[in-house]
C-alpha cells in the first residue's frame, strides 16, 4: 500500500468516527428533502407551512422517551410522508435495522416504485449512501430493501413471514387499520431486542371501524394529542 492510499483510507476511517451535532428532524428535513412532482403535490424543498401538524409529529419523534407514535387521521393529510421523513432521517444520521410494512404483500413493488423511490430520490444527503445491489437476491426481493452502511430498511407486506423474520429497532406500519387483529402486536415483538436501547414504532392510518388496529393503538397510548388547525379560508 502506498503512502497516499494509506492516508486516503485513514481519512475515510477517521471521518466515520467524527462527532456530528444532533439536528432535529424538522430542520434536517428542511435542509435535505426536495419534493418532486412524483412525491408531492407541493414541489420544492420540504416546508411545513401548509402542514404544521407534520412538524408537530416530527418534533415528537426526536423525543427519546416516546417509544411509539400512533397517528390516526383522515386521508390525504401526509401520514405516509411523516413515515418517509423519519425513515430517511434514520438512514442518513442513525442507520439501523428498520421495517416498513404495508397491508398487501402484492402491492410492495408498486409501492416502492410509486412512493418510496420518488421520495428517497429527493433526499440529497442519502444519494451517495444508498447501496445499489443488482445481485440475484435483490432481484428476487424486487429491490424491497434500502441499504446504507450500518442499516437496512426492509419493505414488506403484512404477511406471517414478514411479522416473524426480522429483528429491527424501528417499525413503521402504513394503513394499519387494514391489518388483522393482533398483527401489530406481532410486529412490535420484532423490536423487543431494542426495548431498552431506543426502539421506535410508528403506526399511521385512517380509522375504518371501531376496534381496528389504529384505534386500539391510539386508545392504549398514555399521552394523546388532538391536532386542530384553523382553516386559512373560513377561519374555522
Amino acid at each position: 500500500m502506498t503512502k497516499n492510499s494509506y492516508t486516503f483510507v485513514s481519512d475515510k476511517i477517521a471521518s466515520a468516527f467524527e462527532w456530528v451535532d444532533f439536528k432535529e428532524t424538522v430542520e434536517w428535513c428542511k435542509d435535505n428533502i426536495y419534493l418532486s412532482s412524483e412525491a408531492s403535490p407541493y414541489t420544492g424543498m420540504m416546508s411545513f407551512e401548509r402542514t404544521p401538524w407534520i412538524e408537530e409529529i416530527l418534533r415528537d419523534w426526536d423525543k427519546k422517551w416516546i417509544e411509539e407514535h400512533d397517528f390516526m387521521a383522515s386521508t390525504q393529510v401526509g401520514k405516509t410522508t411523516i413515515e418517509f421523513c423519519c425513515i430517511a432521517k434514520e438512514l442518513d444520521t442513525d442507520p439501523t435495522m428498520m421495517q416498513l410494512s404495508i397491508p398487501n404483500d402484492k402491492d410492495v413493488s408498486d409501492y416502492i416504485k410509486k412512493k418510496v423511490d420518488p421520495f428517497l430520490r429527493g433526499v440529497k444527503s442519502l444519494q451517495e449512501k444508498l447501496i445499489e445491489r443488482k445481485d440475484e437476491t435483490s432481484q428476487r426481493l424486487k429491490n424491497a430493501t434500502k441499504e446504507v452502511a450500518g442499516g437496512t430498511l426492509f419493505i414488506t407486506g403484512n404477511t406471517p413471514s414478514a411479522r416473524a423474520s426480522n429483528t429491527i429497532r424501528c417499525f413503521f406500519g402504513d394503513e394499519v387499520s387494514l391489518y388483522e387483529s393482533g398483527d401489530v402486536s406481532e410486529f412490535r415483538e420484532r423490536t423487543k431486542s431494542f426495548e431498552l436501547i431506543g426502539r421506535k414504532i410508528m403506526l399511521v392510518s385512517s380509522r375504518r371501524f371501531a376496534g381496528d388496529e389504529i384505534e386500539l393503538a391510539y386508545d392504549a397510548a398514555y399521552c394523546k394529542k388532538e391536532l386542530q388547525i384553523q382553516c386559512k379560508g373560513c377561519k374555522e
